[in-house]
């Protein structure tokens, strides 16, 4: 359970999601965690920003961006940029459910499945790790390096718990071209956990 949470976050990068099935309008068929967001006014928003709501948490994503939902991930792109390329540059929320016993600090569950990733990336690299405050969460970050198809990438997570969700903010590229992070901090700081009906065992 521990070791596959990470892992799950680590396949996102690796292979993106080659088996979407969307409808016509980029909207994914699969419910789950999530769905996709209201947009909600915020005056404390940076220009060209809005706050996105969703089921168990809000966060800002800029107005010219697409939202788009697959499982239970959700896709923050750029323009020019595509969810099933696995590393066309993107921001994701990764929303993972936890046993409601789950008594396993949140670092703990992070790294326990880094060794278990290396299976997958040889040359993968934790290159960063601190506990941070993202919103009104306390958050674990961790930067990753390695490479993908003879290139190399970084992936940054910020991840959180609300409740019995664990939340991945996620943000993907090519090293030597990484356009966004700039904006994937804003969008990570910008998180704000909300209460929540918690269903099934």
């Amino acid at each position: 359970m521990k070791k596959i949470m990470l892992l799950f976050v680590l396949l996102v990068v690796i292979t993106g999601c080659a088996k979407q099935a969307d409808k016509p309008d980029g909207q994914s068929q699969q419910r789950t965690a999530e769905t996709i967001g209201e947009t909600a006014a915020d005056s404390s928003a940076p220009e060209g920003f809005e706050r996105k709501i969703h089921r168990t948490f809000s966060i800002l994503m800029p107005a010219k961006w697409s939202e788009i939902e697959y499982a239970n991930m959700i896709f923050y792109l750029p323009p020019g940029s595509e969810a099933v390329d696995p590393i066309s540059e993107k921001v994701e929320v990764i929303a993972v459910a936890l046993p409601k016993d789950n008594k396993v600090p949140l670092k703990e569950i992070l790294e326990s499945g880094i060794e278990e990733s290396k299976k997958l990336v040889p040359d993968l690299s934790l290159v960063k790790e601190e506990e941070i405050k993202a919103g009104n969460a306390y958050a674990v970050k961790m930067v990753f390096t390695g490479t993908i198809q003879g290139k190399k990438f970084e992936n940054v997570q910020i991840s959180t718990i609300n409740q019995d969700m664990m939340i991945h903010i996620v943000h993907n590229c090519y090293e030597e071209n990484c356009q966004y992070s700039d904006i994937y901090n804003k969008m990570a700081k910008s998180i704000e956990l909300l209460p929540y009906e918690q269903t099934g065992g």
